[in-house]
């Protein structure tokens, strides 16, 4: 009887644990940011200014989400030139010397050219909320807009944001925790699918050099100096399904000056 407790036992915690995981991959990542906003601090932490050859001029495009707005307070404290695309300008009411918003449609080609002309890199945290009747093509649509806009104007550089899991392979698939794979992902399916088709279009072009990067479920919690696991996949094994957003934004900010990820998709984990 009591090895069959045991297991009884540790199937319940199994189960409590993945139920737990699942709801927090969810719900920071696409509900959250639609009601969101917090005041950015852009005191550089110790030792952390850039030698000038290694400052860019960066355009973000999500600058107002969650993991957009990390993103930019790092750029600022790292002593980069940032220029915040936005659909809407009053939600980033913060002000820099080196912070520049204006207001863009993602979707349009010369609504972007004008803003990303002259900047060394743009960096894409854009989200999207999933779609229960129909198809998300927000990711699709508006990197085709961004990269018509870069080959207008010379700019050859992009770090996009998407997930794990973006892959709808059995082999992907097949040791993702089972209420990750049943429950979670059937309600983000049209997120992960139009995510897909966005990195597979990037894939196909020969003039820009785009890095896709794949983080876990997201925590809004600042940036941390946990190191990064990476993997050229669609996960990275045996690691956490949650990670801070401050981390990612770190990553990606990281890419800026490395060539160590072009023309790569890399998942990333951080413990």
């Amino acid at each position: 009887m009591a090895p069959f407790v045991a297991q009884i036992k540790h199937g319940a915690n199994w189960f409590f644990s993945q139920t737990k995981d699942a709801i927090l991959m969810l719900v920071p990542w696409w509900i959250t940011r639609f009601f969101y906003s917090r005041p950015l601090d852009f005191t550089p932490p110790p030792g952390i200014l850039r030698h000038p050859e290694s400052v860019k001029k960066i355009a973000v495009l999500g600058a107002t989400g969650q993991t957009g707005q990390h993103l930019v307070e790092q750029a600022l404290q790292q002593g980069h030139e940032v220029t915040a695309i936005v659909r809407n300008p009053g939600k980033l009411t913060a002000h820099h010397d080196k912070l520049k918003v204006v207001e863009g449609d993602i979707f349009s080609a010369d609504g972007l050219k004008e803003h990303i002309k002259g900047h060394d890199v743009v960096i894409s945290c854009l989200g999207f909320p999933p779609s229960f009747l129909g198809r998300v093509t927000g990711y699709t649509q508006s990197m085709g807009a961004l990269v018509r806009a870069m080959r207008e104007v010379k700019v050859n550089r992009v770090i996009v944001m998407t997930a794990w899991y973006t892959k709808r392979e059995s082999q992907v698939l097949l040791k993702v925790p089972y209420l990750v794979r049943y429950v979670l992902l059937p309600m983000i399916r049209s997120i992960l699918a139009d995510m897909d088709e966005m990195e597979h279009f990037l894939d196909g072009t020969q003039d820009i050099d785009w890095t896709v990067v794949r983080p876990p479920g997201l925590q809004d919690l600042p940036a941390t100096d946990k190191e990064f696991r990476t993997h050229e996949g669609y996960y990275v094994q045996d690691a956490g399904n949650l990670m801070s957003r401050g981390d990612v934004a770190r990553f990606m900010l990281d890419q800026v000056n490395s060539d160590s990820w072009v023309k790569k998709g890399v998942a990333i984990a951080a413990q």
